[in-house]
């Protein structure tokens, strides 16, 4: 069982080193088949940053699917597209808290630090004293440390590509919510 909790997670947020399993030309161990977005064990946590956000929900929904069912529930209010929360059917496993929590668990302070300062180098900010800068940074890095690695990497480079100028926190904010809030609500309905 722990082994299943582990390849579960790993479905995830990744792993960073290659499965033991022999793999086939397209990356399903032998024998398996899958979509095209549906996480391996492979994928390391860029890659699932490359993903739309709701291409990694549809990707969490199907590494959930071997656990339990989830079944989004939707507004009446046909102008919102997004589930309102999620209602299971059947057993909830402990593997499947695992996936979600895997895909929950916060950045490490390298990555969001690599992360940050990416997105400062590409974009523009005002000219201030290198003490207030050196404090916006700190701040920046405690704050993007209580969201997943994923979604810091996927917002960064999002606002770089998108954006001139350095974000408020609440515009970064903002969008890490939007990426995780999903992924919550999945959490909630199998706790």
């Amino acid at each position: 069982m722990t082994q299943h909790v582990s390849e579960a997670a790993s479905k995830i947020i990744g792993s960073l080193s290659p499965a033991k399993k022999e793999s086939s030309s397209t990356g399903m161990p032998h024998g398996e088949t899958g979509s095209a977005v549906k996480l391996s064990t492979e994928l390391p946590v860029v890659e699932l940053a490359a993903l739309s956000d709701s291409a990694a929900n549809k990707a969490l929904m199907e590494s959930l699917a071997p656990f339990c069912r989830l079944r989004p529930r939707y507004s009446k209010n046909l102008a919102i597209s997004t589930p309102e929360n999620y209602e299971t059917e059947g057993e909830v496993t402990a593997e499947a808290r695992a996936v979600l929590e895997a895909s929950m668990r916060p950045i490490d302070r390298e990555a969001a630090t690599k992360a940050l300062m990416g997105m400062a180098l590409l974009t523009k900010s005002r000219l201030e004293d290198g003490q207030t800068e050196e404090l916006r940074v700190r701040l920046y890095l405690e704050k993007l440390q209580q969201y997943p690695a994923d979604a810091v990497i996927r917002v960064c480079e999002e606002w770089t590509n998108s954006n001139t100028f350095w974000p408020a926190w609440s515009e970064l904010r903002e969008r890490l919510e939007a990426r995780v809030s999903q992924r919550r609500k999945m959490l909630e309905a199998v706790k």
